[in-house]
């Protein structure tokens, strides 16, 4: 597989920032804009002839139920604006899981894919790259980013699951910038020196292999220090931009490894995950890399998403934030009986004008009354 086999497809502002970052890498990737807000594009400068604008919509305000809406009135176009690039062998979806437009219609949209795959009109791999909202963004986000997830549990054309963490750095233009930096490094794995220790070289159907595994990949990027090996690699684990997972890290199909000569023991590393198809190596002059595809899907992290909603739920002490304003006190705050009678007659003796009496533009020309607002 090479880069112009794959159809990048952004949906959203999100999905379209991670887009423009990766074909700003090589122009030889080919990418699709799919958003509801013509304003998204204003900043990418790849966006050009390759966008589709979701029609009557000004975008979605984080709402999946108007994006789903939205899509009804275009799903044929969408549909048909894929089916135009016919040279490619996997669509490769990238979206954030909060967002509305992104994680509102690309379920749906994979899944009409899969309608047309069993009709014999869409032979092509889907891989999706989909972002995880950080637990300290707004709750919105969080709740869309679980709707959306269990919605992608259900689809059954899905192969390749990347899933990126945006806990994982503090600047969200940062890991979209790292992902498309690594994911160049997995595409360009084929061009370096075939590995001795593992008796392996990397060609374009062994990416081909990496890159549609069913199930989630991971890049690891090892330090150009060499240290011991669990070390390195549990550097690699905390530097990573991806969700983390619980799973063992042997649970995996396929890995792929380039490490600069001497630097790391190949063989090691193919021990440390264990895959039960195989691992391709090579030596690069530069790059300390792991890709390891067909793990679990990293399912706590949206778990922990759960958790911290339902922690906030379970700090919050009241929805409504007009309610309980009574200020309750010991102090006597009423009046003397005397003194409140006194004061009601006084109120009820002066004449009140009515408008009648006097005109509205007699008022409005009354200095007393600004005076007295003023």
């Amino acid at each position: 597989m090479e880069k112009k086999d794959i159809l990048f497809v952004g949906i959203g502002e999100a999905g379209g920032k991670l887009l423009n970052e990766i074909l700003k890498k090589d122009k030889r990737y080919v990418g699709l804009y799919i958003n509801s807000n013509y304003d998204d594009f204003s900043d990418l400068e790849t966006a050009n002839d390759n966008m589709y604008i979701i029609t009557a919509g000004q975008g979605t305000g984080k709402n999946r139920q108007k994006s789903k809406a939205l899509l009804k009135s275009n799903i044929n176009s969408i549909m048909d604006e894929i089916l135009k690039y016919r040279t490619s062998e996997v669509v490769h979806f990238l979206f954030s899981l909060g967002g509305g437009t992104g994680g509102g219609s690309t379920p749906t949209i994979v899944k009409a894919l899969g309608k047309l795959q069993k009709n014999g009109r869409f032979n092509k791999i889907i891989n999706i790259t989909c972002i995880l909202p950080a637990y300290d963004e707004g709750k919105r986000y969080r709740k869309n980013a679980i709707e959306c997830w269990n919605e992608i549990a259900e689809l059954e054309n899905i192969n390749s699951i990347y899933m990126l963490d945006n806990n994982s750095k503090k600047d969200e233009e940062e890991i979209n910038i790292e992902f498309a930096r690594q994911f160049d490094i997995f595409m360009n794995m084929a061009k370096n020196i075939p590995s001795k220790e593992l008796k392996s070289r990397i060609d374009a159907e062994e990416i081909g292999n990496l890159a549609t595994s069913v199930g989630s990949t991971v890049f690891y990027e090892l330090p150009s220090a060499n240290s011991d090996l669990k070390v390195s690699i549990a550097e690699a684990l905390n530097s990573s931009i991806f969700a983390t997972s619980e799973e063992d890290v042997s649970k995996c199909e396929y890995v792929g490894i380039v490490t600069q000569e001497g630097l790391y023991n190949q063989k090691e590393i193919e021990n440390m995950f264990n895959p039960e198809e195989y691992t391709v190596g090579a030596y690069s002059k530069e790059h300390n890399f792991i890709v390891v595809t067909g793990r679990p899907p990293q399912k706590e992290s949206i778990e922990t998403l759960k958790e911290s909603i339902e922690e906030e739920e379970q700090n919050k002490t009241n929805d409504n934030v007009l309610s309980n304003l009574k200020v309750h006190t010991d102090i006597d705050t009423k009046q003397p009986e005397a003194v409140q009678k006194k004061t009601q007659q006084q109120i009820q003796k002066p004449k009140v004008e009515t408008l009648e009496e006097k005109s509205v533009d007699d008022l409005l020309e009354d200095d007393d009354l600004w005076d007295d607002i003023f």
